[in-house]
């Protein structure tokens, strides 16, 4: 899902881009940031799989905003006062509370039928996902940031050049880890239904990126 959402952004984005006369060149600092990207939404999605609810996993995901924080004011001396630090180290630390509070994994994509209760460390697997989720997508909104300023970037090549490594990586890593990239990889599915799933969560992508 993560490869095929990630690359119909891409062609949306593209088409966008074109329509607009938006610059359709890629930047290296922009390929970089989809890259990380690319890895990003890999682990999301497995932390969305596994996880009791994806609002914690997006929770958790989200605590990279405070890594991107301090990483702008270091790098790119990007304004940061005491107060704002303080408030998202609270939020963070609410996350935190909230996602060690879990006792037992039970995963959107479990089978109901199968559906047995795991162990604490493995109830806690979905959390590291989405924590590596949230550390890659700070470096790639690093790398956005000097690709657009230092680098010389326009928003538009950023963008498609982003996307376009972002779909690369995704589709490898889901050949690599289901030796597909089928949709219907999944026992007794049929890839025509996940195709509506798909083209919704590719849009909703791609306004989003935009």
């Amino acid at each position: 899902l993560a490869a095929w959402y990630s690359a119909g952004a891409a062609v949306i984005l593209l088409l966008a881009i074109s329509i607009s006369g938006g610059d359709t060149t890629l930047n290296r600092w922009g390929s970089i940031a989809g890259v990380f990207a690319g890895g990003a939404s890999i682990a999301l999605a497995k932390s969305f799989a596994i996880a009791p609810n994806p609002g914690f996993s997006m929770g958790v995901f989200r605590m990279q905003a405070v890594l991107t924080a301090i990483a702008s004011y270091i790098l790119f001396s990007a304004p940061l006062d005491r107060v704002k630090v303080i408030g998202m180290l609270i939020a963070c630390g609410g996350v935190v509370l909230l996602a060690l509070s879990t006792k037992t994994a039970e995963g959107f994509n479990d089978d109901k039928k199968d559906k047995k209760d795991k162990p604490k460390e493995d109830a806690l697997e979905w959390l590291w996902l989405a924590g590596a989720a949230g550390a890659l997508m700070s470096v790639k909104d690093i790398a956005t940031k000097h690709a657009m300023t230092a680098g010389g970037a326009g928003v538009s090549s950023t963008l498609l050049s982003c996307g376009l490594l972002q779909a690369l990586v995704a589709g490898a890593a889901a050949y690599f880890m289901d030796g597909s990239i089928n949709l219907g990889t999944k026992k007794g599915t049929d890839t025509k239904q996940a195709i509506p799933y798909v083209a919704g969560a590719a849009a909703a992508f791609a306004l989003y990126q935009g």
